[in-house]
């Protein structure tokens, strides 16, 4: 069975608080574990401040679309924004390297399982999608492999 929220809201950094106690309550139904929601949540709140960092240059008035979508084994996010064209990098800067900034869109793609964008008409498109791992598999792990596996991550 599918569940499915979408919003729109402006581009003021006040909503992100709101959207992000929203977004715990749509991952907290979902078959994520504590992990995947957290790493969802560090995804959209990245995305979020990035569209309203750089894609608008700070301006609290422009638009943002979100839109959360459950199903079986995924969860998938869309980020749709009406501001400046985005340069997708298939580089980022490695981890290692100190500087601020640029480390957004690694951050993204490493917590996410697929990460896609577009340009369509006016405006971008930032899809995520999350495999979720179904609960009876989660209920059959030790407590020792779930430690182990939410160490690893």
């Amino acid at each position: 069975m599918a569940d499915e929220i979408e919003i729109r809201f402006s581009s003021d950094p006040r909503w992100l608080r709101p959207i992000r106690i929203l977004l715990e309550e749509f991952t907290a139904k979902t078959s994520l574990d504590s992990t995947g929601c957290h790493e969802v949540m560090l995804a959209v709140g990245e995305a979020l401040s990035n569209v309203m960092r750089h894609s608008y240059s700070g301006d609290c008035n422009q638009r943002v679309w979100l839109k959360c979508k459950s199903h079986d084994s995924m969860l998938e996010i869309e980020i749709r924004d009406q501001g400046e064209a985005f340069r997708v990098s298939a580089d980022s800067p490695p981890p290692e390297e100190l500087r601020p900034g640029g480390r957004g869109i690694y951050l993204i793609r490493t917590v996410m399982d697929e990460v896609e964008y577009s340009r369509e008409g006016d405006q971008n498109l930032l899809r995520m999608r999350k495999v979720c791992e179904p609960r009876a598999l989660q209920d059959r792990q030790t407590p020792l492999q779930k430690t182990v596996n939410n160490e690893d991550l």
